[in-house]
C-alpha cells in the first residue's frame, strides 16, 4: 500500500515529466517505423503519414498507458475538480447560499462534538495518560462505589498500592479566600485538591514557576503549608504576580506558602480544575474551614505499570480484598472491584453515562443539517432540470451514467468541503462562549472548568459531516439528472430513478422532511421553554423572597446571636439540607408492618416558622425535641393521607429505619403534626408527595427569614459572616429556583437557535420551491387565466399545493412530538409536557410563516401573461 502510495505521489507532482518521457518513446516508435517505411521505398512524406496512422492517436496511448498503471483515476478527479470550480464560478449566487446554509448547519454540530469530545474523547494532558484506570469497589450487598472515606481509603492504601504502580488518591473541597480581584476584604469561594506528595510526579508534571511537592513533603499531619497553584488560581488569588513564589497565602486563618505554579495546559485529571493544591496532610487544616463547602471523599484512579492490563489487576484486587480481613473495620466492607480505562477528564462511568445522555442532543442537532440537505436537494434538482440541455448533450456524446453522476457529486464535494471550512471557522470562535453559556451554573458557583477549542477532532468531524452530506444532497439530484431515458432530459417534467418517482413528487417529500424536523425542533423548544417558566409562576407553599439561604456558611454561636439582634431578621432555622438545595435524603419508615422510603428533613424548631408554613394539624418542633433530637416527626400532608386515610396522624408510630452499614436499632417516634405539601426539592419536582420532618439543631446550613428588601440585607448579612469568622452568599429562595432554572434556560435557548435555524431553512426551502413549480409551471397557470381564471383561484391554485406539503410535514410531526411527550411525562409527571404554546402556538407560527414565504411567488404566478406563456412555450 505505502509503495502504491509513492507512486500515485511521484505521478502526481511529476506529471509532466511522465508526459514528457512518454511522448519521447512514442516519438521513438513513430521515427523507427517511419524510417523503416522509407528503407521499403516510401517517400519521407509519405512514410511519415504512414507511421502515424499506425502509431494512432498519442492521447490515446496516454490515456490507455495511465488506466494500465492504475493512474486514470487521478486524471478524472483533476478534470472533475478544474470542471466543478469552473461551473460553480459561474454561479456565484447559487454557490454561496449552499456553503452558508450547509456551513452553519455544520456549524451547530460541530459545536456540539467539540464540547463532547473535550469531556469524554479527550484524555488528561499528562504524561501516563494511556495507563490512568478508575477503580470500582463493590460492597458485599452488591453496591458499587468509586469513592473512599477517610477511613476506607486507610485501610485500602496497602491493598492498592500493591496491585497498582500509583494510587492516586486526591479529594476536592471549597474554602473562601481573600483575593486580589475581590474588593473591600470580600471573600471569594475557590476549589482545590488535596493530593499525595507524588500527584505531580506520578502524572510527570513539570511546574511553569517554583516546583512541586518534593520526596517527604506532606507525610505528617499538620505539617508542610506549602501549595502548588494553577494558572488560573495564580491569576485569581496571586494576581499573576511572578515573583509569587515564596510569598504567603491566607486559608481558614493559616498562612501557606506558594512554592510552584503549573502552566496553563495543567489542569490535573478532573473535570472541574483546582485554583490549587495542597498535601495531604494539611487535611486537617483545610477541610474544616468555617464557611467551606462540605468536602468531598476521596477520589481514587490508578496508574498501571507498563504492560499490565487493567483486567489483571482487577483480578488481583478481588484477590486481595478477599484476604483482607474486613470484619471489625469502620466502614464499607469491600470485597470486589473493576478496573476502567480513564480516557477523559470523566471517570469511567460518569463517561459511560455521559455518552449514553448525548444520543439524543446528537439527534437533535442533527436535524438541523437533515433539514439542510433536504433543502439543498431541493435546490440541487432545481438547478440540474436547468442543465437538462446540457447534461443530455454530454450522454448522448458517450459519457456514462456513472461518469456524469461523479461529476455532480464532485460538485456538491467541492461545496460541502467550502462549508466544512467555514463551519471550522464559526465553531473555532463560538465553542469557548457557547461553552461557558451552557456550563453557566457551574461557573456561578466558583467552579473552573477550563476552556473548551476545536481541535484537529472537531475538524474532522466537520469534514466527515460534510462529506456525508454531499452524498445526502448530491446523489439524489445527480441520479434524477443522469436517468436512462435522455430524451428526459430536454423535457420540462420527468422521473427519478428511472422513472419511478415524479420529480415534483421527490421535491414535495423533501419538503415535507424539512418542515416535519422542524416542526419537531420547535415542539421541543415550546416544551422546554414551557417548563422553564414553571419557575416563574410556582407556588412553593412558603414565601420565596422573604427567606435567605445563606450559602457556604455553617451556623456558630457568634453569628447566631448576631443574627438574631440584627435589624430586619425576623427569624432563622439551622436546618441539614435548605428547600430547594437538590434531592432530599431518603430515609426508611416502618408504617402497619411494611417499610417505605421517603424524603427526610431535619430541622430545628424554627423552621416553619421561618418559611412562613401553617401547620394543618398538631403542632412544630420544641427547643428541647430539636436539641434532644428527640422521637418525634411531622409529615407533609400527603404523607399523612396516603398512611393514615381518612383518620388523623397525630399520636400515631412510626419505626425510623437505619441506613445501610447502621448496625443500630430501629427508632420509634411519635406523628406530633401535620404540615402542608410544599416544595423542598428541585422546582419541577414539584410539592413533596412523600416528606418526614426529624427534629435536629446542629444542621450545617442556615435560613434566615427577613423583612426587609434582600438588596438591602445582603451585603449586611454577608459582613455578619465575615465578622463572625465565615464566609457566604446570601440568596433568596427565589434566586436559588433561578440557579436551577438554569439548565432550563440553557436548553431552551439552544433548543429555539436549532428550532429558528431549520425553520428558516426550510421557508428558504419553501419559497425557491415554490418558485420553481411556478417557473415549470407558467405555460398552464397561463393557460388556466386565458381560460378565464382569476386572480384569486391562481393564488388559491399555488398557496393550496405549497401549503400540502406544509401541512402533510405538520401531521407527520405532531403525533411523533406527543408520543415524545408521553414518554417523558411517564418519567417526569411533575413537568408540563403538553403545553399550549408548544402545541397550539408553535404550529400556529410555523404555518403562518410558510404562508409568507409562499406568498410573494404565488402572487407573482397572477401577475403571469398568458400570451407572453405560451410564447415562451
Amino acid at each position: 500500500m505505502l509503495n502504491r502510495l509513492r507512486e500515485w505521489w511521484s505521478v502526481l507532482s511529476g506529471r509532466d515529466v511522465v508526459n514528457h518521457e512518454l511522448d519521447e518513446e512514442l516519438a521513438f516508435h513513430r521515427d523507427a517505423r517511419r524510417d523503416d517505411l522509407i528503407r521499403e521505398g516510401l517517400s519521407p512524406e509519405v512514410a511519415e503519414r504512414q507511421a502515424r496512422i499506425e502509431l494512432g492517436m498519442t492521447e490515446t496511448h496516454r490515456q490507455a498507458y495511465r488506466e494500465a498503471r492504475g493512474f486514470a483515476w487521478l486524471d478524472r478527479l483533476g478534470g472533475d475538480l478544474r470542471y466543478g470550480f469552473r461551473s460553480l464560478r459561474q454561479r456565484p449566487g447559487f454557490s454561496l447560499s449552499v456553503v452558508l446554509i450547509l456551513g452553519l448547519a455544520i456549524a451547530v454540530n460541530t459545536v456540539l462534538f467539540s464540547i463532547y469530545s473535550a469531556y469524554v474523547l479527550q484524555p488528561p494532558k499528562v504524561a501516563v495518560a494511556d495507563r490512568l484506570v478508575d477503580i470500582t469497589l463493590y460492597s458485599e450487598d452488591g453496591r458499587s462505589r468509586n469513592w473512599l472515606q477517610d477511613e476506607e481509603l486507610q485501610r485500602l492504601q496497602p491493598v492498592l498500592d500493591s496491585v497498582l504502580q500509583s494510587t492516586l488518591a486526591r479529594r476536592e473541597f471549597g474554602v473562601p479566600v481573600t483575593t486580589p480581584m475581590t474588593s473591600n476584604a470580600r471573600k471569594a469561594m475557590v476549589f482545590a485538591q488535596i493530593v499525595e506528595p507524588d500527584f505531580f510526579r506520578v502524572l510527570g508534571a513539570k511546574p511553569a514557576m517554583g516546583r512541586v511537592f518534593a520526596p517527604g513533603e506532606g507525610q505528617v499531619e499538620g505539617r508542610d503549608p506549602l501549595l502548588v497553584l494553577s494558572d488560573s488560581g495564580w491569576r485569581s488569588l496571586a494576581g499573576a504576580d511572578p515573583a509569587v513564589i515564596g510569598k504567603p497565602i491566607t486559608l481558614n486563618g493559616q498562612q501557606y506558602t506558594v512554592i510552584g505554579v503549573m502552566p496553563a495546559d495543567f489542569g490535573g485529571i478532573d473535570v472541574i480544575l483546582p485554583a490549587f493544591w495542597a498535601p495531604r496532610s494539611m487535611s486537617g487544616q483545610l477541610l474544616g474551614a468555617p464557611g467551606g463547602m462540605q468536602p468531598r471523599p476521596w477520589m481514587i484512579t490508578g496508574v498501571l505499570a507498563p504492560g499490565v492490563r487493567p483486567e489483571q489487576v482487577a483480578a488481583r484486587l478481588t484477590t486481595a480484598l478477599g484476604n483482607l480481613d474486613q470484619s471489625n473495620e469502620v466502614g464499607e466492607r469491600f470485597r470486589d472491584a473493576t478496573v476502567a480505562p480513564r480516557t477523559s477528564r470523566l471517570d469511567a462511568g460518569d463517561a459511560e453515562a455521559m455518552k449514553v445522555a448525548a444520543w439524543p442532543i446528537f439527534a437533535a442537532f442533527a436535524l438541523v443539517l437533515l433539514v439542510a440537505c433536504a433543502n439543498l436537494a431541493n435546490l440541487f434538482l432545481a438547478r440540474a432540470t436547468a442543465r437538462r440541455n446540457e447534461l443530455a448533450i454530454r450522454l448522448s456524446l458517450g459519457a456514462s451514467r456513472g461518469r456524469v453522476v461523479s461529476q455532480l457529486l464532485t460538485e456538491s464535494l467541492l461545496l460541502a468541503l467550502a462549508a466544512a471550512v467555514l463551519a471550522c471557522a464559526i465553531t473555532t470562535l463560538a465553542v469557548e462562549p457557547l461553552h461557558r453559556l451552557v456550563f453557566g451554573m457551574v461557573l456561578r458557583f466558583g467552579m473552573d472548568i477550563g476552556a473548551v477549542s476545536a481541535d484537529w477532532r472537531a475538524f474532522a468531524y466537520a469534514v466527515l459531516l460534510a462529506m456525508l452530506a454531499a452524498v445526502t444532497f448530491g446523489l439524489i439530484p445527480a441520479l434524477q439528472a443522469t436517468r436512462g431515458d435522455l430524451a428526459g432530459g430536454v423535457r420540462r417534467d420527468g422521473h427519478a430513478f428511472g422513472g419511478r418517482l415524479p420529480s415534483h413528487r421527490l421535491r414535495g417529500v423533501l419538503m415535507t422532511a424539512q418542515i416535519a424536523s422542524s416542526l419537531l425542533l420547535l415542539v421541543v423548544a415550546g416544551l422546554i421553554v414551557d417548563n422553564a417558566r414553571l419557575a416563574d409562576d410556582l407556588d412553593a407553599g412558603y414565601d420565596l423572597d422573604r427567606v435567605v439561604h445563606l450559602r457556604y456558611q455553617s451556623p456558630n454561636p457568634t453569628l447566631l446571636q448576631r443574627l438574631r439582634e440584627e435589624p430586619g431578621v425576623c427569624d432563622l432555622s439551622v436546618v441539614a439540607n435548605a428547600p430547594l438545595m437538590g434531592v432530599l435524603a431518603r430515609q426508611g419508615v416502618g408504617i402497619d408492618g411494611r417499610t417505605e422510603v421517603v424524603g427526610s428533613m431535619q430541622t430545628d424548631e424554627h423552621y416553619f416558622d421561618a418559611l412562613g408554613i401553617q401547620l394543618l394539624d398538631g403542632r412544630g418542633f420544641s427547643r428541647q425535641e430539636s436539641e434532644d433530637g428527640a422521637d418525634v416527626a411531622v409529615l407533609s400532608a400527603a404523607t399523612a393521607a396516603r398512611w393514615f386515610p381518612g383518620r388523623s396522624a397525630l399520636g400515631a408510630e412510626l419505626e425510623i429505619v437505619p441506613g445501610r452499614g447502621d448496625d443500630s436499632p430501629p427508632r420509634h417516634v411519635r406523628v406530633i403534626g401535620v404540615a402542608p405539601d410544599v416544595v423542598s426539592q428541585f422546582f419541577f419536582q414539584g410539592r413533596d408527595h412523600s416528606l418526614v420532618y426529624l427534629p435536629q439543631s446542629d444542621g450545617d446550613q442556615l435560613l434566615v427569614a427577613i423583612d426587609r428588601p434582600v438588596g438591602q440585607m445582603a451585603s449586611r448579612l454577608s459582613d455578619l459572616c465575615v465578622d463572625a469568622g465565615g464566609f457566604c452568599e446570601p440568596n433568596t429562595l427565589r434566586e436559588q429556583i433561578g440557579i436551577q432554572r438554569m439548565p432550563f434556560a440553557v436548553a431552551s435557548q439552544v433548543a429555539v437557535v436549532l428550532g429558528v435555524l431549520a425553520l428558516l431553512i426550510s421557508c428558504v426551502g419553501l419559497y425557491g420551491v415554490v418558485s420553481y413549480l411556478i417557473a415549470r409551471r407558467t405555460r398552464e397557470i397561463g393557460v388556466r387565466i386565458a381560460l378565464g381564471a382569476q386572480p384569486g383561484g391562481v393564488l388559491r391554485f399555488v398557496l393550496g399545493g405549497a401549503l400540502r406539503q406544509v401541512l402533510i410535514g405538520m401531521a407527520i410531526a405532531l403525533p411523533l412530538c406527543l408520543l415524545l411527550s408521553f414518554a417523558l411525562s411517564r418519567l417526569m409527571p411533575t413537568l408540563s409536557l403538553f403545553g399550549f404554546n408548544a402545541y397550539v402556538l408553535t404550529p400556529a407560527m410555523l404555518l403562518g410563516i410558510a404562508l409568507l414565504a409562499t406568498l410573494r411567488p404565488a402572487w407573482r404566478a397572477t401577475a403571469i401573461s398568458p400570451m407572453r406563456a405560451l410564447r415562451e412555450e
